[in-house]
């Protein structure tokens, strides 16, 4: 699946890894699975990570606000909040054209209450994120498939 996602409670992070050709129903599992996998009414940081390979071809204005509102659903029934987000590109050029309309989708819904800030690599995202990166992070972030 091009869309792997991470619950690390310890450090409050929720993490998205995209690769490869990924779809709107892949991103809403995975959103469904963190909201799952989360505990409840607690303060999570987000960090988006974009593969080079990853094509965001099938995913356009539409799909990015059915996405937010499975986001906004799942997260406000598990009492999640979500003060800061990290979205970092890593060569991918759907991403990079396709992510500021997702963030200001973010920034323009008073209901979405958290804000995203772009980055090309992980470690000054987990550092503005002041978040540590753990060996099960870095783990899941060598191995697209």
């Amino acid at each position: 699946m091009p869309v792997h996602h991470l619950v690390e409670n310890r450090t409050q992070l929720l993490v998205f890894h995209f690769f490869g050709d990924v779809a709107y129903q892949q991103v809403a599992e995975a959103a469904q699975a963190i909201a799952q996998s989360s505990k409840p009414a607690t303060t999570y940081r987000s960090l988006l990570v974009f593969d080079g390979s990853t094509d965001l071809s099938k995913i356009g204005r539409q799909e990015l606000q059915a996405i937010k509102s499975i986001m906004n659903t799942t997260h406000d029934e598990a009492s999640l909040q979500r003060p800061a987000g990290a979205i970092v590109i890593d060569g991918s050029l759907d991403a990079g054209i396709i992510m500021p309309l997702w963030k200001a989708i973010c920034d323009e819904d008073i209901e979405t209450e958290i804000h995203y800030r772009f980055f090309i690599e992980v470690t000054p995202a987990l550092a503005w994120l002041d978040v540590l990166e753990t060996p099960t992070l870095r783990r899941m972030l060598a191995r697209p498939q």
